[in-house]
């Protein structure tokens, strides 16, 4: 099994080493100093197609995640975009939330030949992400009211704070305010 290394966001993937259209030729993982709450990396790709048409579309599948990078910053909507890897021999695949990305080709991408003949251009994109990797792997945690045994698929969660105090489900609480008192017509606070 290869190295994997992609841009994840909302659904939409981009496989940065997929060894056929984009193969990662330099990527060094970063390692953060103490305190240090966000790294820059940069990916070297050989964007490599059949067409300049297709070549095209992958640059611009590039850009895209990078276009949602920066829409998540600045406006904080849309989805989260990660960089996930699970390196050769890892049983998980691990991902780390990118804050900003930024994009370029080669220099000598920028004359045609003999890059644009040959379908194939070195691309660069420099990722700004957390400083740590998660799991990419969510779990459901198990909960329980005080009517049920712990369990997924959802349960009701109380407020406790709301203006009707509720227990098990049914409101029975009621304040008095001829008299300041609490009172419970099904006996809870018994």
């Amino acid at each position: 099994m290869a190295h994997t290394l992609q841009i994840i966001y909302g659904g939409t993937t981009l496989d940065l080493n997929d060894d056929s259209d984009i193969i990662s030729m330099d990527y060094s993982i970063g390692t953060p100093r103490r305190g240090q709450e966000t790294i820059t990396e940069t990916i070297k790709l050989r964007v490599d197609s059949t067409s300049v048409a297709n070549l095209q579309t992958e640059m611009q599948n590039i850009n895209r995640a990078l276009l949602a990078t920066k829409d998540r910053r600045l406006q904080q909507r849309g989805a989260r975009v990660y960089l996930t890897r699970q390196l050769d021999g890892e049983a998980n695949t691990y991902r780390s939330e990118i804050l900003d990305i930024e994009s370029w080709p080669d220099v000598k991408a920028i004359h045609p030949k003999p890059f644009w003949d040959a379908y194939l251009v070195v691309y660069y994109i420099r990722v700004t992400r957390v400083a740590y990797w998660e799991n990419n792997s969510e779990d459901e945690i198990a909960l329980s009211n005080n009517a049920g045994v712990a369990a997924t698929g959802g349960r009701v969660i109380y407020n406790p704070s709301n203006l009707t105090p509720i227990i098990n489900g049914i409101a029975t609480i009621s304040y008095s305010t001829t008299d300041d008192s609490i009172n419970d017509s099904e006996d809870g606070l018994g």
